[in-house]
């Protein structure tokens, strides 16, 4: 049923305009899921979409960014993380259509036409997915970080790689040690997010931003191990090059140099979609907005800019 806002809006034709520092949040249902969001500012919108997959909360800064420049940023714990929840949570009911389905969900319920999709990491892989699905309702894709088009064994060998050859003997002895077998079925929530704690500096350029992001992954239900391990069994089974190569909508590829994802995957998305641009942002991991928010915002900005001047 909608809001009393909402029908408001469609008799009016109209969207009420927000300050960008106006946030507002809500719940609604997807099926067996409750899905929380949050919208803030006013303008053309994008959505954003956290990583992991499993991980939320992060992209608050981007959001509050991305409104300041007069543009509707809305973002979305994924059903099973952060304040979304689904019950039972099992394999029917945490899958990347149901993923899919659910920001269709959101973006009926708030009334919106069409958007730009932003996704981090395991969000750029969720995103491209989105975009296949629904073409008509995606202006473009900003894909930060993306995760590949097909996961294979050779991405999660290089990805494991990356990140190991940037880390100190101390953080390496931290992830064996609560990657001991003993450890993990005592407390197997606890031993994934220490050995993931560990080995966050791997991510990151600068040291020093790895370690002052690890913090919040402890904050309550900032990571889901569950929602990761239901996903993950579909995303290792799909294949979205074939896909991506009859998307015609503008694609934003957009990378910091360091990232550990590796510049394999970025070039190979890149030269799916022919029509993808390409950045790379220097001294920068896998959280450009973090290490080089200058670069990354630049970026960002300039490339909505083109979209909307497109339509």
């Amino acid at each position: 049923m909608k809001t009393l806002l909402a029908l408001l809006l469609a008799f009016l034709g109209t969207t009420p305009a927000m300050a960008a520092s106006d946030v507002v949040e809500g719940d609604l249902p997807s099926g067996a899921a409750k899905l929380h969001y949050w919208v803030q500012g006013s303008g053309a919108p994008v959505v954003m979409l956290s990583g992991g997959p499993g991980f939320a909360n992060y992209l608050h800064p981007v959001m509050a960014e991305v409104a300041k420049s007069g543009r509707q940023a809305i973002m979305l714990d994924q059903r099973g993380t952060g304040q979304s929840s689904v019950t039972p949570m099992n394999e029917t009911t945490i899958n990347t259509e149901l993923l899919v389905e659910d920001l269709e969900v959101l973006r009926k319920h708030l009334g919106i036409a069409h958007w730009s999709v932003l996704g981090h990491s395991w969000g750029g892989m969720l995103a491209m997915r989105y975009g296949l699905a629904h073409p008509d309702r995606t202006d473009a894709l900003l894909l930060v970080g993306s995760g590949p088009m097909a996961w294979t064994q050779e991405f999660q060998r290089y990805f494991s790689d990356n990140i190991h050859s940037r880390l100190l003997p101390s953080d390496l002895d931290s992830e064996a040690y609560w990657n001991d077998p003993v450890r993990r079925k005592a407390n197997s929530e606890r031993a994934n997010l220490e050995s993931l704690r560990a080995i966050l500096p791997g991510y990151f350029y600068n040291r020093k931003d790895g370690l002052a992001f690890h913090d919040g992954l402890a904050a309550p239900g900032a990571k889901s191990d569950a929602m990761s391990r239901y996903t993950m069994r579909q995303v290792v089974k799909q294949d979205l090059t074939e896909g991506m190569k009859t998307f015609n909508k503008p694609v934003l590829v957009l990378m910091g140099r360091q990232d550990p994802v590796g510049e394999t995957t970025q070039y190979q998305i890149r030269d799916a979609n022919r029509g993808a641009q390409l950045v790379f942002i220097e001294k920068s991991g896998h959280f450009p907005w973090i290490e080089q928010p200058a670069a990354f915002y630049g970026a960002v900005h300039r490339f909505l800019d083109s979209v909307n001047t497109l339509q």
